[in-house]
This record gives structure tokens, C-alpha cells and sequence, in this order.
């Protein structure tokens, strides 16, 4: 799922307006604000889930983030991390996206989801996850 989200993110103009359709310019169907891949090397990192590691095991992170506006009022802003030892493997991967609707220029509501896993053994439902809703009340925009 996520490869085909990426090659549509890739192939997609990065505004995709849907102004025949609802009669304004200001009325976006798809925009990509932000698509970016980030390298980290780590100079520690203490994991409870691999204790048999020391800090000094870790060595890189990989984000991949993307930031979707759909419409004129929703965004799907979202990360994809993974964490990788000297093996060199990926030990573990996540997701992390908050969508927000706004409501006013001053205030959204948002959905918040963390997820992350090992990928080298089972743990049925004892890996890391936070849901919550929300508002943002925006300042300085």
C-alpha cells in the first residue's frame, strides 16, 4: 500500500486543481506541500525493545515525510521512520501522521496516530501506539 502511495505521490503534479469543479481557483483537489527523505546517523540510542543492543549498536534513522493538502481545509501530514543497526537491517519501522481540518485560519481540529514495530519478532499488541483528537488554535500562521 504504501509503495503505491509513494509512486502516486511521485507521478502526481504537485497541485491537482478541481476548479471546473467547484468554481474557484482557491479549491485544491490534491496539493503535495512537502515530500522530503531524511538521513540520520545516530550518536546514541537506547531501544528497551533490543536490549541485547548497546548505544553505541544503533547507527542510522530514515524518515520519509510527506505532507498532503486535499481540498481546501484538510492535511495528512505524515512520517514513516525506521531505525537500523550495524547488521545492517532494519530492526525497527513506525508511523507517525497527524490529519487536521480547519475550521476557522485560527483553529483546527486534529487526529494524532504514533505506531512503531520490531520487525524481527512478534509482540501481539505490546508495541508503542498513541491515538488522540485534538483542536490547534494557530497565532502566527
Amino acid at each position: 500500500m504504501l509503495k503505491y502511495l509513494a509512486a502516486l505521490v511521485l507521478l502526481t503534479p504537485s497541485t491537482l486543481s478541481a476548479a471546473p469543479l467547484f468554481g474557484g481557483s482557491d479549491y485544491r483537489l490534491v496539493e503535495v506541500q512537502e515530500f522530503s527523505l531524511e538521513h540520520l546517523q545516530y550518536e546514541a540510542l537506547r531501544d528497551p525493545y533490543f536490549p541485547d543492543h548497546s548505544q553505541t549498536d544503533w547507527t542510522h534513522r530514515v524518515n520519509v515525510d510527506f505532507k498532503l493538502g486535499l481540498f481546501r481545509y484538510f492535511y495528512f501530514d505524515s512520517e514513516i521512520f525506521m531505525a537500523m543497526d550495524r547488521s545492517p537491517q532494519v530492526r525497527s519501522a513506525g508511523l507517525e501522521y497527524t490529519m487536521g481540518l480547519e475550521i476557522f485560519p485560527w483553529l483546527d481540529f486534529t487526529k494524532y496516530h504514533m505506531s512503531r514495530h520490531t520487525l524481527e519478532e512478534s509482540r501481539p499488541g505490546k508495541f508503542p501506539v498513541a491515538d488522540a483528537y485534538g483542536f490547534k488554535i494557530h497565532f502566527i500562521k
